[in-house]
């Protein structure tokens, strides 16, 4: 509909005796133009039909009586629909005369056939009776609410003088709009009915414009990251900080992969930065342009793993209800990270191992195969050569991931990195929350160095966003604010060995004398980052327990 309306005044607002022209498109691919004024009602006068009408409207000159009929038949059939339940023959009726001019109106004798019609028409105003089949109005609404909790219809309840307390209840616990006396007359119904129905317009309304306004803002969001990641050079790794040893020789490494489409196989712990590193091989890749899409296989029963992964068909399983293309199709000519792959099942592997090999997926329920283009990128904190040795990951399926292999540094072995990344972290959250700290006091820095991580970078990163939160403005951030396993890592007396010696600090010491060292430091780190362990230390270096124990005891550890 387009009403077009001269501009007689500055306002924009509609006034009475405005006139002009509207235009409606019918369903039937009618065209209606015809004049228009705009006039003003009272609740005393009535329409053509006898019905009441208030307020500021639109009068409508039809000069073609066969668009009168298009006209009236196309209002009716968009009229409010008013469900009366309950009650005797005699009251629906007189609700159904003094409704129907102006409503669509639906009479219920009882539950069944009130949650009949809520099952199959979008109903705006409920009314209910005192009792329907023998329960109170409270406990039917909890029972809509239960059934429909997105139900904007507006509720009516007709009563015998309730109580304040059953009042109460009824608006606290069944939302109701308005209670009226059962034998008050349709005038009193029929004003009610309109507010009510204005009233469900309007939240209906609002919930749609809340809808398109959270993903309209959700878009925005992700282009506004989009554009920073483009922006702050996401293409290389300038996000990856840090300039020990161990993580250059990585970097060198990523330098050349991202420039290939083969496959990349990331290794490292948990917190280590992965998905970081992944998103930056994207990023600076020949794909940066396509899609790239993250996954990760573990936490999801094999059928959603599958579906999630491949697409299914509507109706493939149970809860199926529509055709969903998987993330395979979402990354189609781009690139596709899979995180904790080898979390992975047997019969999901063999899936995968056959989109690799063939460059196509088969939808869960599909008989067709649907062509993807697709760069993998996988990461785990396992060892996968152990896991294909152990019979729980294929080993075509290794091969066909593994061709180019990176391991990322744990933090512990990146102790003149955490200043860095401790300063990082702080500016970063000094922003988010809006803080000014000016820094962290240089004992803050030696418990950081001598604390194993054994979250790595991500354990960091919570540590300073806890540290932040609990600082007041202007205040450096002192040592016996940290947490209390980093104090008794601090308070320690082997703490202070735990941390791996650089290469700096080795090269002045003899050989035998060095590799005792390193060896020293590497298993106290292992024993504390594993919480005491010598089991779970042992398994963390890849060695036998029995082996660790010798060692200590030459050690002596």
């Amino acid at each position: 509909m387009q009403l077009l309306i001269p501009a007689a005044h500055d306002s924009s607002e509609l006034r009475e005796t405005d006139h002009g022209r509207i235009r409606l498109d019918l369903p039937d691919g009618a065209l209606i133009d015809s004049p228009v004024e705009i006039v003003w009602r009272d609740f005393d006068d009535r329409d053509v039909d006898g019905s009441h009408v208030i307020g500021l409207g639109a009068k409508l000159y039809v000069e073609d009586a066969r668009h009168g009929d298009q006209l009236r038949e196309f209002i009716h059939n968009c009229r409010y629909v008013v469900l009366v339940v309950g009650g005797t023959d005699a009251y629906r009726g007189l609700a159904m005369t003094a409704l129907t001019p102006e409503y669509d109106v639906v009479a219920a004798r009882d539950s069944a056939a009130m949650f009949s019609c809520l099952d199959h028409r979008e109903v705006t105003v409920l009314i209910l009776a005192p009792t329907v089949d023998g329960a109170s109005p409270l406990e039917l609404i909890e029972q809509v609410n239960t059934r429909y909790p997105r139900l904007h219809a507006t509720r009516i309840v007709l009563s015998s003088a309730p109580t304040v307390d059953e009042l109460r209840a009824l608006i606290n616990r069944g939302n109701i709009f308005r209670s009226l006396d059962l034998d008050g007359d349709v005038v009193e119904l029929l004003a009610a009915v309109r507010v009510a129905a204005d009233r469900c317009a309007f939240a209906a309304e609002n919930e749609r414009m809340a809808g398109e306004l959270a993903r309209t803002k959700l878009w925005l969001q992700r282009e506004n990251a989009f554009l920073r990641e483009r922006l702050t050079g996401i293409a290389g790794f300038d996000k990856i900080i840090g300039t020990s040893e161990p993580l250059r020789e990585a970097l060198v490494q990523l330098e050349r992969f991202r420039r290939t489409d083969a496959p990349v196989y990331i290794h490292g712990e948990t917190g280590t930065g992965k998905e970081l590193v992944a998103r930056a091989l994207h990023g600076g890749g020949p794909r940066a342009e396509q899609p790239y899409v993250v996954q990760s296989c573990a936490g999801m029963t094999e059928t959603l793993l599958q579906s999630t992964l491949f697409g299914h068909r509507k109706g493939a399983f149970t809860g199926a209800d529509r055709d969903h293309r998987g993330v395979f199709l979402e990354a189609d000519g781009g690139t596709l990270f899979l995180d904790e792959v080898a979390e992975l099942s047997q019969a999901t592997q063999g899936m995968l191992l056959r989109a690799l090999q063939e460059g196509e997926v088969t939808p869960v329920g599909a008989t067709r195969q649907i062509h993807v283009d697709v760069r993998i990128i996988s990461a785990t904190n396992k060892d996968l050569r152990e896991e294909v040795a152990a019979g729980r990951f294929r080993e075509d399926l290794f091969y066909r991931l593994v061709v180019l292999t990176v391991k990322l540094p744990p933090l512990r072995v990146r102790a003149g990195d955490i200043a860095l990344l401790a300063r990082h972290f702080l500016d970063m959250y000094c922003e988010h929350y809006s803080k000014n700290v000016p820094g962290l006091r240089p004992e803050v820095i030696a418990a950081f160095e001598t604390y194993p991580w054994p979250g790595n970078v991500r354990e960091l990163a919570n540590e300073i966003e806890r540290l932040v939160i609990l600082t007041d403005d202007n205040q450096k951030i002192e040592a016996s604010m940290l947490s209390s396993h980093i104090l008794q890592t601090r308070r320690s007396p082997a703490a202070s060995r735990s941390r791996l010696p650089t290469m700096r600090e080795l090269e002045v010491l003899d050989y035998d004398t060095a590799v005792a060292h390193f060896e020293l430091a590497l298993i106290e780190s292992a024993i504390a980052a594993e919480g005491g362990s010598i089991t779970k230390a042992a398994r963390r270096m890849g060695i036998e327990r029995s082996r660790l124990g010798k060692l200590r005891k030459r050690l002596r550890i």
